[in-house]
């Protein structure tokens, strides 16, 4: 159960839900449930997120499920995400049916050639020039936001 402004919710696989004791369903329930899913989620989380101070409202949890699928390779549903935040202890702002969290993408290289935004979570490309014959990135920049560094900026 999550309580936010005095508002009660809770998650489901679809994502949080306001709680009603009238219609509440507890099998939809994902408090505590253990799945392949959420602890999926949580290594991605442990792995590529860093805690922040506040409520980072750039990137929902929708965002970052699909960011956790390209990944693993697994489907994965909004309210394992959800579920997998609050069980590695992130705080939590319900946006029903996504929510966002205090965390924020750690700046990624993904192969050679590619890294992960830190604004959005997409993945960020690469652009070239050439210095003393050698061939060397100038800037990334993100096609989803517009977000960009310069090449050592990693």
């Amino acid at each position: 159960m999550i309580t936010h402004d005095n508002e009660h919710y809770y998650v489901e696989s679809n994502g949080i839900v306001h709680y009603h004791p009238e219609s509440y369903e507890p099998e939809k329930d994902f408090d505590n449930k253990d799945s392949e899913e959420i602890a999926v989620c949580i290594k991605w989380i442990t792995d590529y997120c860093e805690e922040l101070k506040h409520i980072n409202k750039k990137v929902s949890s929708y965002n970052l499920k699909h960011l956790v699928e390209r990944e693993s390779g697994i489907y994965i549903s909004n309210g394992s995400f959800i579920q997998a935040a609050i069980n590695v202890g992130l705080k939590i702002l319900p946006d029903i049916p996504n929510a966002f969290f205090n965390l924020k993408i750690k700046q990624l290289q993904v192969g050679d050639e590619k890294m992960m935004c830190v604004e959005c979570g997409e993945r960020m490309y690469a652009t070239y020039e050439t210095v003393d014959g050698e061939k060397k990135v100038s800037q990334w920049v993100c096609e989803c936001c517009g977000n960009w560094k310069f090449g050592d900026d990693k």
